[in-house]
């Protein structure tokens, strides 16, 4: 029990670590959110929203079916775009970064449960399906929003490189770590 708690309490500050050095300090996301010079009038257009993600175009709710779907018909061609807004800007990041912690935890804490279920623990065999579950992420998240919302490449492949390199990581320590076989007292 002391060896898995180690290890996922050593997994999880690894992958938080990352992700910490993955936005402020590495190149992954130089590219990730874009700038317009237009920003200025976008948000004072938007002022009075509900903080929320928007579809624009929309529907009201309520809308028929079939009136959704003529609005939208009538709309092809047109610029369209997701917006997540708030109200008001913070750099109070401290409840962020707890969460987000938390869940690097907990998401460690799943992993290591999985892999002690496993037949053979090696550096190897957890490395790998470390990788396993990074490409799984990637394929029914990134890539899904991706292929639904068209999230535009630019934000995505970080996103890909983040969630390989991340379990890699993880992974790697996970390997090391619980694939060594205790100490025997000398005699």
């Amino acid at each position: 029990m002391k060896k898995s708690i180690i290890a996922v309490l050593i997994g999880a500050i690894i992958m938080f670590v990352y992700q910490a050095l993955s936005w402020m300090m590495l190149p992954i996301h130089k590219n990730s959110m874009k700038y317009t010079p237009e920003q200025d009038s976008i948000l004072q257009s938007m002022q009075g929203l509900e903080e929320g993600f928007y579809r624009l175009p929309n529907v009201p709710p309520g809308t028929s079916m079939s009136e959704a779907q003529e609005t939208m018909k009538a709309r092809v061609g047109q610029p369209w775009a997701l917006v997540v807004y708030h109200e008001s800007m913070s750099m109070a990041m401290g409840k962020q970064m707890a969460v987000g912690f938390i869940l690097d935890l907990l998401a460690v804490w799943f992993f290591v449960w999985i892999v002690r279920k496993m037949q053979k623990q090696t550096l190897g065999s957890i490395t790998t399906m470390a990788l396993v579950v990074g490409i799984i992420i990637i394929l029914v998240t990134h890539l899904m929003d991706w292929n639904w919302w068209t999230t535009p490449m630019h934000y995505v492949s970080g996103q890909i490189i983040d969630a390989l390199l991340m379990w890699l990581l993880t992974g790697l320590w996970l390997g090391w770590y619980l694939s060594r076989k205790p100490k025997t007292a000398a005699v």
